[in-house]
């Protein structure tokens, strides 16, 4: 009966010290350090004053606000008539450019750019083209998207060059309303910069 009973004592011990094992395992789990989340810029809002988007060459590419029932602005209505243009130097679409606040902490950065758009409620366009450029270095390409009746967010990822521009003081999103060049509209509501600081 004795030794019955030390080796129920014994098995007790044993299991007792592996739970506790498994508890110091999933304590040093819970401590461990989670990966920071990515910082987010703001390059445009709907409604702000002094952050709307400009056309290029106009009347090829033109710039109107969108606004709702209660006259509040919701969105830049950007259309062009444009065909054909590059994603360099200044493009020949719609611009909306950043602050030099915010360039530093961008530049030699994977930044994911975020477009939030939606296809104009009158003669809108089925796609549109996105850019990201640093005048006289680099540039994303155009990204092109089909567009949704509603507001949705379209986005891309582009490696930013770290050597500044000499030409430009400001990198810009640019937005090509109509690859097509019939004149049909986008309505962008937001655009923000997604990237990592380390």
């Amino acid at each position: 009966m004795k030794s019955s009973r030390y080796a129920f004592v014994t098995a007790l011990a044993l299991v007792m010290g592996t739970l506790a094992g498994c508890g110091d395992k999933a304590d040093k789990g819970q401590g461990a350090t989670a990966p920071a989340p990515p910082k987010s810029v703001v390059i445009f809002q709907a409604g702000l004053v002094g952050n709307d988007f400009q056309p290029v060459n106009p009347p090829a590419n033109t710039v109107d606000i969108v606004t709702d029932p209660s006259g509040s602005v919701v969105a830049n209505l950007i259309r062009s008539t444009v065909a054909q243009t590059s994603p360099e130097g200044d493009t020949n679409t719609a611009i909306v450019r950043m602050t030099p606040e915010d360039m530093p902490a961008i530049s030699g950065k994977t930044a994911t750019v975020v477009v939030t758009a939606r296809s104009a409620a009158e003669n809108g366009s089925p796609s549109m083209r996105m850019a990201y450029s640093r005048a006289g270095v680099a540039s994303s390409g155009w990204q092109e998207v089909a567009l949704k009746p509603e507001f949705a967010d379209y986005s891309f990822t582009y490696d930013v060059p770290a050597e500044p521009s000499t030409t430009a003081p400001r990198d810009f999103i640019a937005v090509w309303g109509d690859p097509e060049g019939k004149g049909r509209g986008v309505e962008v509501s937001r655009v923000r910069i997604a990237y990592y600081a380390q």
